[in-house]
This record gives C-alpha cells, structure tokens and sequence, in this order.
C-alpha cells in the first residue's frame, strides 16, 4: 500500500519543500450533551441516560501539493455513571474512534483514497439492504451509526453531454466488528418468551442480566470485503448498479442459557426448570453478498425512487439466516414549504409464506430486518426557518399472520438557538402484536432531548 503511494509521489513530481504558507486547515468541532427517557424500562434496563457525544472533523491540504489532501473525522459517545471501563465493544455503551482518516490522491477523473473511511451506498431512509459495507454501532438500532473501516478506495468519473457516469471500486482487508447494545440497554430482550413443552415447564426470572461473551467468525468473513457500484447521471434521473461481498453488518447473535431442575413427576406433573437470570451472547459473523439496482427520477415538485436488492448468504451464514430480495418504491412531494415522503418496503420471497411462532416473532434485534418483508413508511418534514425543522413519521408492518404487526411512530424538532447552539428533542413510540418481529422491544417508547455546541 504505502509502496503504491510512494510511487505516485514521485510519478507526481511533488516537490520535497513546503513552506507554512501553503499549508491550509480546516477544522471544526462538535459538542453533544443528550438526555434519554425510556418510562416504561423494566428489570436492568436504563429509565433515564446521559449522554455526551463529541466530534471533529479535520482536513489538510496545501496548495503545492493540490493532488493530495488528508481528512479526519472523530466521533465518540460517552455514558455519564456507567460504570464499564471497556470501550468501542458490544457490551459496553463507550465509544470514541475515527470514522475517517484518510489520504486522498486526485489525478485527472481518478481518485485514490486509502485509510479508515465510510461510504453510504444505495439511496434509501430507515433499511437500505444495499448500504451495508461498513460494519456499525447499534446503540440505538432505529438510528445506527457507522463505524469506519480501513480500506483502500479508487473512484472514476467521465462527464458528457447528456450523460455522466461514476465508478468506484473499494477493498477491505479486515473489517472491524459491529457494535451490539450496552449490556443495560433497553434494546436487549428484558422479557423473553420460552416456550412451555409438553415434557418440560420453564419459570422465568424476574430480570434477565446479559453478557457478552466474544465473536466467533465463519469461513474468514470479516477478511477481505470488496464490491463496486457504477452510476449514471442524466438531467432528471439516476440509474445506479452494485455489488458488494463480506461481512453482515450485524452479526447471528447465539444466547447461551442455564437453568436448575426443581421439581419432577410425581412432585409436580411435568419437569419444572428455573432459568438462570444470565443470558450469554456470541456474536457469529458470516459472509453474505448484495447486489442490486436503483433507480431515482425528478420531476418538478416531486421524487420518484425504486430500488431492487439481493441479499444471499454465503457459505456457513445460509444456516444462520434467509436470503432476501428487497424491493422499494420511495416518493417524495413538496407542499408549499413542507415534503412528504412515503416508502413501501417488500420482501418478495416472503410474500406468501405464512411463518410458524418461531420464526415470525424474534427475541434479538436480528429480527429488525423482516420488519421490511411488508413495510409502509410515511413522514412529513416542514422547515422552521434556515436552520431549524420538524419531523413527523411512522412505520407499519402488518406481518404474515394475527398479532404479528408491527408499529413505530417518530418525531423530530430540530431548532437553532443561535449560530452555534443547537437544540434536538424528539420522541419514539412502539406497538407490536404478540408475534411481531420486534414484540420484545414493545416497551421502548421514548424521549431525546439534546443539545449541540457548533465550534
């Protein structure tokens, strides 16, 4: 790598001295202070959180050296009074690390990148399947982040008169692990269904407490990731084409539970078993591959958006989970000042197959992804000035069968209080049947209040 950079220094012709002049930097710098609310958080789980999130985003360039430039982004959460000394790790809600720390080579329509960087792929809101290259942080799974991969990153583009195309190829020699929720999160199962045998009866605790017990990886999965996407830009519309193989984003996720006989026949008419309150978690990567296709046209007042993705798990990963074929219809129309906006989410080999108990309702948060296999999002967004806007939307899933609905509903107030002060407060509320995909999480409504310093 560092020899291919050495090589276009000198093909170059860069000259070796650089006064402090030439030199220009660019930096700027965020400071969050968010408070969380979940009323309805039972056993372990945080009622109340505080959080501080800090950011810097850092460029340098020089004007002798114009082909070159160097990016940094820094981000990090930190929980106030969480005890846990261990940081950017499932189990632990602590982060801090680079998203981006990249050197960037321009020549001509090439561009070389190579370093820790991000790339958002696809062009949906909510659940984009073809926007998984980079492994992410699930703190809050409705609003994930992604973490920054080291990769090496080669983009073309070629202009014409009607119509423009752009390439880009990445690989990724090793990518980090994703990040699963703190052990104390609400967004692990704090009421768990076990079914009743007819041999066996299961008494559960009264809280359940989790533990991380490390990752295993399958077939070599999260070593060398690569894909690449081609895109074509005519006057109104954009046509994009893409593949792309390695690690799932999210990880299997395999618990590990104990119990203690304490009752048999005759004693009682069936065994009885007390579950241990200990939950133990293993993350299992496997390989998967996406492909697919978007299309996006823009008319006077409005924006047309479909898309089509394939999901196929590879090698031991078709044992952990489902293909998918994705397909989503996405409109977005301007109303005066405001925009609504509506998706339609749907998984074409789960249209007509009717699930067991088992399989339609989960317990973990791998099941957020057949939330998607029937989906209808709606949102409305209305400015409140240059700098400040309000949010409203919801999603429902009605599921392949009684009680297996879905519902969240959202909202969001972003207000500038000054130049450099701003204020976010919004709210989350679910509802699921019995059988929905993410009926562990029905109690996760809550409230975000946070404010940022801009520097």
């Amino acid at each position: 790598m560092f020899a291919i950079l050495a090589c276009l220094i000198v093909v170059s012709g860069l000259p070796q001295v650089s006064e402090a002049r030439d030199w220009k930097v660019e930096a700027e710098g965020q400071l969050g202070l968010e408070g969380r609310f979940f009323p309805d958080a039972t056993g372990q789980a945080r009622s109340s959180e505080t959080w501080i999130s800090p950011l810097l985003d850092f460029s340098l360039k020089n004007r002798q050296l114009r082909r070159w430039s160097l990016s940094t982004r820094v981000s990090g959460q930190y929980l106030v009074g969480d005890e846990n000394k261990i940081w950017n790790q499932s189990g632990s809600p602590h982060y801090f690390e680079e998203q981006e720390l990249a050197l960037e080579y321009r020549i001509r329509r090439h561009r070389f990148r190579v370093g820790t960087s991000t790339l958002r792929w696809g062009i949906l809101d909510l659940y984009d399947p073809l926007d998984q290259v980079n492994s992410r942080r699930f703190e809050n799974p409705i609003s994930s982040e992604k973490r920054g991969d080291p990769m090496l990153l080669w983009q073309y583009s070629k202009p014409g008169r009607e119509v423009s195309a752009n390439f880009e190829a990445f690989y990724i020699p090793r990518k980090k692990l994703s990040i699963l929720p703190s052990e104390k999160s609400t967004w692990l199962p704090r009421e768990v269904y076990v079914p009743n045998l007819s041999e066996a009866e299961f008494l559960l605790p009264r809280e359940l407490v989790y533990q991380y017990l490390g990752h295993e990886e399958l077939d070599g999965s999260l070593s060398h990731a690569y894909g690449a996407r081609i895109v074509f830009r005519a006057d109104s519309t954009e046509t994009a084409l893409q593949y792309d193989e390695g690690a799932g984003a999210f990880p299997n996720v395999r618990p590990e539970v104990s119990g203690t006989v304490v009752a048999v026949p005759p004693q009682s008419d069936r065994t009885q078993i007390q579950a241990d309150p200990l939950i133990k978690l293993t993350e299992v990567y496997y390989r998967e591959r996406h492909f697919g296709g978007s299309f996006t046209k823009s008319f006077a007042t409005s924006l047309l958006r479909l898309q089509i993705a394939r999901t196929e798990r590879l090698y031991a990963g078709r044992d952990l989970a489902r293909d998918r074929t994705d397909l989503t219809i996405g409109y977005e129309k301007s109303i005066g000042a405001s925009t609504l906006l509506a998706q339609v989410y749907a998984n074409l080999l789960r249209l007509d197959v009717k699930t067991s108990d088992s399989a339609e309702s989960g317990n973990d948060l791998a099941s957020m992804s057949s939330l998607f296999d029937r989906a209808f999002a709606l949102g409305w967004r209305y400015p409140l000035g240059d700098s400040s806007s309000l949010l409203v939307g919801g999603l429902y899933a009605p599921g392949s069968q009684t009680d297996g609905w879905t519902a969240i509903g959202m909202s969001s107030l972003s207000l500038a209080l000054t130049d450099s002060l701003t204020m976010d407060f919004g709210f989350n509320l679910m509802e699921s049947g019995k059988r929905g995909p993410l009926s562990p999480f029905a109690r996760n409504d809550g409230a975000q209040l946070k404010l940022t310093a801009i520097f």
